[in-house]
């Protein structure tokens, strides 16, 4: 369906709510993301290992990580708010976002070495923090 507003309706944009995005990521891509953010300059800095090596006994996502997540559907989202003329996603400026985490995050993995420590999920194991 095209869009034929000229202009932004508030009246049809107040209040709407996007469907609920879950989504759980992998080590490679909290590990990349510290990376890109400058984690690991000095590969003996034992200090990164926490954010860049999944082995770490303390390995979990740089704080930031889960306010920059970039997905298509969040994209597609904005796109089809109502009220909202047709645009370009790639102009908009983004104002705020809020992340709230009530509890820790668990990491999913296929290779957890401790059965006491994981819960199995026919292939994939949920490490749980000591």
């Amino acid at each position: 369906m095209e869009k034929q507003l000229d202009r932004i309706a508030p009246e049809l944009c107040i209040g709407y709510k996007g469907p609920e995005i879950k989504w759980t990521p992998s080590c490679n891509d909290l590990i990349l993301y510290a990376l890109g953010i400058g984690f690991s300059k000095d590969p003996l800095k034992t200090s990164d290992f926490q954010f860049t090596y999944e082995q770490n006994d303390n390995f979990q996502a740089f704080p930031t990580y889960g306010t920059v997540v970039n997905r298509i559907d969040m994209l597609d989202f904005i796109v089809n708010a109502p009220g909202l003329p047709a645009f370009n996603p790639m102009m908009l400026l983004h104002g705020e976002q809020k992340l709230e985490q009530f509890r820790p995050c668990l990491l999913y993995t296929s290779d957890a070495a401790d059965d006491l420590l994981c819960v199995d999920l026919g292939g994939r194991r949920i490490i749980k923090k000591k």
